[in-house]
């Protein structure tokens, strides 16, 4: 990689070089200045009655900054920004010498050298053994429920049961798999979403690559190795791993369509992916407008015909669409009508509704970078995000034009809101955290290689060294921060964590029997009753209680009761330890005090059976 004859013409023409320098120092000036500006702000919201600001952030946004991040860490951000800013101003004239020197050559990437698949694999090794650090935590709220209400079941019943947007059909199947092979055992249930993780990590390597170049890639999947949303869903029995791996796959196969469209072995790959994915998850609507609008734009792009290449993409998502069809047929049969393509939980927004809006931009723009990163210190936050501001003018490989992927992903993400305005959680837009590790990966790539080229380090051992030191550095940084104390409760409470609900349901078996009826606010309690050997079902309940407490009808299979009228004795589980872990108390938690309040205002009269840890068992009088 050589500084280029555009550099060299710079550097000798003054006024050239000094515009540049002013372009460069006022661009990312501002850039440091408004994420200070926004820090300060941020601070400012979170203190006092100010805090309601971020509690108005809902379950979807549920992360309050004042929880997770200390005054001082945003302190550190602001000075950190303004530092740089300085600097910026200080240093403008070999910043601009940098930025003037071109990142990388065109052309094919060459064939990946022994160093660079050495730090591959040393990035994806490392992102796989943080996730396995959670493979035997206590089972979350979310997963439990896919385990008791369908992997425990029957193929038909993960394959069919859809009445509950909880069943990710593909995974839901993969699971009843592990189930078969590894019983209740948390990290065999796992299993499926840790392996669909770990694969995620090289195919994401091999499409940056291809797109970016080999320092993008390796930047790339360092970050998303260590995103706390990647760690807790690698080690969560959901199936928005699956989901991201399966678009990972479907980018990589686009990415050679797009320059051999003939190869009709492909197109078929391509649809099968769409369609598994969509038996995932609805939501893969969403990364697949993704894909197909930066196919279109890399094919526009290269000057090749368009017209031919968008009717036959239109042609084979008409079969992907067509199998999605087919594979939810069990589904639409078995539960009705009810079944949709995009069954979202939060949708039916309108964006004529001007509070609407507010709510999708406080959730969506506001709320989601710090979900994200909700583990993540402050400091390295405003980081990513800078890198990520950096990776939008970030050059294509092949070509050596700006990238158009950061394009494809928001005009993917605009075309399917247009359709359907919905507010998706933060857990579904992990294929949003993917694009977005992919641009701040590509944006580090960009700014080390213009120093490297600036400095006359390109193509040479030292520079090359360099890269690697920065690659490794970034790695650390996310293991550093990913591994903290408590970061694991803080992944595992996103989506319930009960720590206490082993030791409290093993004493609880021991109290009911065939007939009785377990209620219980969370699902986590429910599947460690299962796993000592009671069959459980969901059953029909109003007693009075919150409406996310659900009733489990204990027996074997057929003999169950069938309303909660029938059981012979009814008893309410209450996990206080869960209640101490939640970040938000009032997110699906009761404490044992609220629920005894709760058995006064319905009229129940109740007697306390049993106590474990923070665990309380009640049992209703009739």
């Amino acid at each position: 990689m050589t500084s280029g004859p555009a550099a060299a013409d710079v550097r000798s023409d003054e006024n050239g070089r000094r515009r540049i320098a002013l372009a460069a120092t006022l661009s990312v000036a501002g850039v440091a200045a408004a994420l200070a500006a926004g820090l300060a702000f941020i601070a400012w919201m979170a203190a006092g009655p100010r805090q309601a600001f971020f509690d108005g952030l809902g379950p979807y946004g549920g992360v309050t900054l004042a929880q997770l991040r200390t005054g001082s860490e945003w302190l550190q951000a602001a000075v950190a920004a303004a530092v740089g800013a300085v600097a910026l101003v200080a240093f403008r004239r070999r910043i601009a010498g940098c930025l003037a020197a071109h990142p990388a050559p065109c052309g094919e990437s060459p064939s990946p050298t022994v160093v660079e698949l050495a730090s591959a694999t040393i990035v994806c090794v490392a992102g796989a053994a943080l996730a396995m650090l959670n493979l035997d935590l206590p089972m979350r709220m979310d997963e439990s429920q896919t385990v008791v209400e369908f992997a425990s079941k029957s193929a038909w019943t993960a394959l069919a049961e859809y009445k509950s947007n909880n069943n990710h059909i593909l995974h839901s199947l993969l699971a009843w798999i592990a189930h078969k092979a590894g019983g209740w055992n948390p990290t065999a249930l796992r299993a499926p979403a840790f392996a669909a993780a770990c694969l995620t990590l090289p195919t994401l390597w091999w499409f940056v690559r291809r797109e970016y170049g080999p320092l993008a890639a390796a930047f790339a999947t360092a970050l998303f190795a260590t995103s706390p949303m990647f760690v807790e869903y690698a080690s969560n029995a959901r199936g928005y791993s699956l989901m991201g791996l399966l678009w990972t796959l479907s980018l990589c196969v686009g990415s050679v369509l797009v320059r051999q469209p003939d190869r009709r072995a492909l197109w078929r790959l391509y649809a099968v992916l769409l369609a598994l994915g969509h038996l995932t998850i609805p939501i893969m609507v969403f990364p697949a407008a993704i894909t197909t609008a930066w196919m279109l734009l890399v094919r526009w792009r290269g000057g090749d015909s368009l017209r031919p290449f968008a009717v036959r993409l239109a042609g084979w998502s008409g079969v992907a669409l067509a199998l999605t069809a087919a594979l939810y047929a069990p589904a639409v049969v078995a539960s009705g009508s009810d079944v949709a393509l995009l069954h979202l939980p939060a949708g039916g927004g309108s964006w004529l509704n001007a509070q609407w809006i507010w709510l999708w931009l406080r959730r969506s723009v506001f709320g989601m970078w710090p979900f994200w990163h909700f583990a993540t210190p402050a400091w390295a936050l405003v980081a990513v995000f800078a890198l990520a501001v950096a990776g939008v003018a970030a050059p294509r490989r092949p070509g050596g034009h700006r990238g158009l992927f950061p394009l494809a992903a928001f005009a993917g993400v605009a075309a399917v809101l247009l359709v359907k305005p919905v507010v998706p959680s933060p857990r579904m837009t992990l294929f949003q955290l993917q694009a977005a590790m992919i641009v701040s990966g590509a944006g580090a790539a960009l700014l080390l290689e213009s120093a490297l080229a600036g400095l006359g380090w390109s193509g040479r051992r030292r520079g090359r060294g360099v890269q690697a030191a920065a690659v490794l550095a970034v790695l650390a940084c996310g293991m550093w921060w990913a591994t903290r104390p408590g970061v694991a409760e803080w992944f595992a409470d996103e989506t319930g964590y009960s720590p206490g609900a082993p030791a409290l349901f093993a004493e609880a078996s021991r109290l009911v029997r065939t007939g009785d009826v377990v209620v219980a606010c969370r699902p986590t309690g429910p599947f460690y009753l299962a796993a000592t050997g009671r069959r459980v079902r969901v059953v029909a309940a109003d007693l009075g209680l919150p409406t996310w407490c659900r009733a489990y009808a204990v027996g074997a299979e057929g003999r169950a009761t069938e309303r909660i009228e029938e059981a012979e004795r009814i008893f309410v589980i209450v996990d206080d330890a869960a209640y101490e872990a939640s970040r938000d108390p009032k997110d699906l938690v009761w404490s044992s005090r609220e629920m005894e309040e709760a058995f006064a205002a319905a009229g129940h009269r109740y007697e306390v059976v049993a106590r474990s840890g923070l665990g309380v068992v009640y049992r209703l009088e009739r």
